[in-house]
C-alpha cells in the first residue's frame, strides 16, 4: 500500500493569529453541547468527539485532531514507540464529515484515514518539543499556539473542573477512564504556569 506524503501542520502556522481555540474534549458535559454555546473562534476536537461536533452545524473552522494510536495497535505495542510500518487504519479512527481537515500524529495515527483529506501531520517531538506520547489536550494547545491563537476554551474537561472521569462518545457507551485525573492535575499547571488565557465550559443539561 502507498500513501501520499501528508502536509506538516507547520503549513497553518499563524493562520488563526489571534483567535481563541476551542478545544473539544470527552467529558460526560459533551452530551449535553449546544451549538450556541461555541462563539467565535475555531475549533480542534479532540479524538473522538468530532462525532458529537461535526452534526452541530457549527459555522467556526473546526480540526478534527486524531491523535491516538489505532486500538489495536495500541494493544500490541504496549506503549513502546511504534514503527510506522506497523500502522493501518482501523475502525475506530473517525473519518469526519464536510471536509473537515484531520490532525494526524506522526507517531501515533500517521497512517489512519488515509484516504481522506484534507489532512495536516504534527509531531509532537519535531515540532513541539515535547514527549510523543503526550496527551492529546495538552498537544492541541501547542497546535493551537501554532496557528496563532491566543486563547484557550477547554470545553467538556470534567476532569479538570469536577475529577468526573467518565468518558463520553457519541452513540457508545459510557466508559471510565481514571487516567485522565494524572492528565487533568498536569493540564492544569501547565496552564497556571505558563499563564494561559482561558476558560472552562462544561455544558449542563438542561430541562
Amino acid at each position: 500500500m502507498s500513501f501520499s506524503i501528508i502536509p506538516s501542520i507547520r503549513e497553518l502556522s499563524e493562520k488563526h493569529s489571534n483567535e481563541t481555540c476551542w478545544i473539544i474534549g470527552k467529558g460526560p458535559s459533551l452530551q449535553y453541547l449546544k451549538k450556541d454555546q461555541i462563539k467565535d473562534g475555531i475549533v480542534i476536537a479532540i479524538n473522538e468527539s468530532i462525532i458529537s461536533i461535526q452534526n452541530m452545524g457549527l459555522e467556526n473552522i473546526t480540526y478534527s485532531m486524531q491523535k491516538d494510536f489505532c486500538g489495536e495497535i495500541k494493544k500490541e505495542l504496549n506503549w513502546i514507540k511504534p514503527d510506522q510500518k506497523l500502522h493501518n487504519c482501523q475502525p475506530n479512527k473517525i473519518k469526519p464529515i464536510n471536509n473537515i481537515p484531520v490532525l494526524l500524529h506522526e507517531h501515533e495515527s500517521k497512517y489512519c484515514l488515509s484516504d481522506y483529506s484534507p489532512k495536516y501531520i504534527f509531531d509532537n517531538e519535531k515540532d513541539f518539543n515535547i514527549l510523543w506520547y503526550e496527551f492529546s489536550s495538552l498537544t492541541a494547545i501547542y497546535i493551537a499556539k501554532l496557528m496563532g491563537c491566543n486563547k484557550f476554551n477547554f470545553v467538556s474537561h470534567d476532569s479538570c473542573i469536577n475529577r468526573d472521569t467518565i468518558t463520553y462518545v457519541k452513540d457508545s457507551p459510557l466508559t471510565d477512564s481514571p487516567q485522565y485525573l494524572i492528565q487533568a492535575n498536569k493540564l492544569l499547571r501547565f496552564i497556571t504556569i505558563n499563564n494561559l488565557n482561558h476558560e472552562f465550559i462544561i455544558p449542563y443539561e438542561t430541562k
